[in-house]
């Protein structure tokens, strides 16, 4: 005969480097403070993390190019230049907040960080925005400084009118061109940074929201049993009661109802002449039922005279 196969030993499984195993060798449960680290750890933190960095690096591309565009311009432009260069530089910082505080362990500092989120997306809305309106509301103002500085650049400082018309014409092709490219760039930049904004919030708060009640995905994320109920129709007995299911008011009638029906089964008289008065007064808990319940069964004590107990002793 063969022998026998040896019995199957199930192999660990290997974790992730970033992650950190908090498993009690006991059955009791993990502390909060052990739930939350393990929150930070795991779940989503890393995308947490990689998205905040790839904000930060955005705004701070952004921010550089609208600190390029400022010192490049001149007058009312330059002027609509520095406020999305301000308003960006200030989207960075909180960016890069927000990083080092998914990084840390620090419940508070990532709540502050996820609400500042909001700020810094409408900041960088903002930013996005104002820049736009200044290319389209100052497109003359634009157009001549581009010639100027195009013509100075080709041919050095000339006189007003010496341009021939070819290179005329050269020059406000390229104008028109650097103009329709910053345009679209920026209501490109408009739409990702809405979309972007709308994902980074909202993973956010969930990640913020999973850090603060570590049971919270735990209760969403358990898969349903084999037998197709859902969750809240089971009954963990462990850490339920009977009636947790019903209203209060249900609760309270079927507690009197069993009360009734087991003062019935301890006194099987109660029906005859107890019973009930009206719908709230339970089986055998009227007053007059229990007096008259009362009366019938109290002892009779019976009075025999002198004279025939003397016959009976005598007799026996």
């Amino acid at each position: 005969m063969s022998e026998p196969l040896p019995p199957y030993t199930r192999r660990d499984t290997d974790r992730p480097g970033w992650t950190h195993n908090y498993s009690h060798p006991s059955d009791v449960p993990p502390s909060y403070a052990d739930s939350v680290r393990w929150f930070f750890y795991n779940s989503l933190q890393p995308a947490y993390l990689f998205i905040s960095l790839v904000s930060a690096i955005a705004a701070i591309f952004l921010c550089a190019i609208e600190w390029r565009s400022m010192s490049d311009s001149e007058g009312i432009v330059q002027v609509l230049c520095i406020v999305p260069a301000v308003l960006f530089t200030v989207c960075t910082v909180l960016q890069i907040f927000a990083f080092v505080a998914g990084l840390g362990q620090r419940i508070h500092l990532l709540r502050l960080a996820v609400r500042l989120s909001v700020v810094s997306m409408g900041l960088a809305l903002a930013a996005i925005i104002i820049a736009l309106a200044n290319v389209y509301a100052n497109k003359e103002s634009i157009f001549a400084q581009c010639r100027a500085k195009t013509f100075a650049a080709l041919n050095g400082p000339m006189p007003a009118g010496t341009a021939s018309v070819e290179d005329e014409q050269n020059v406000n092709d390229y104008c028109q061109y650097s103009w329709n490219e910053d345009a679209v760039w920026d209501i490109v930049w408009l739409i990702l940074i809405l979309i972007f904004s709308v994902v980074y919030v909202s993973l956010a708060y969930r990640f913020l929201r999973k850090v603060e009640n570590p049971g919270f995905a735990e209760a969403r994320t358990r898969p349903l049993p084999a037998d197709g109920r859902a969750f809240d129709a089971q009954v963990d007995e462990t850490n339920t009661y009977a009636m947790d299911g019903l209203p209060r008011r249900a609760s309270r009638d079927k507690l009197v109802d069993d009360e009734a029906l087991v003062d019935a089964k301890m006194d099987p008289m109660a029906d005859v002449y107890g019973g009930r008065r009206d719908h709230d007064e339970p089986l055998g808990h009227a007053p007059e039922a229990r007096a008259e319940h009362a009366a019938f069964h109290e002892p009779t004590i019976r009075t025999v005279p002198r004279a025939a107990q003397d016959a009976a002793s005598e007799h026996v």
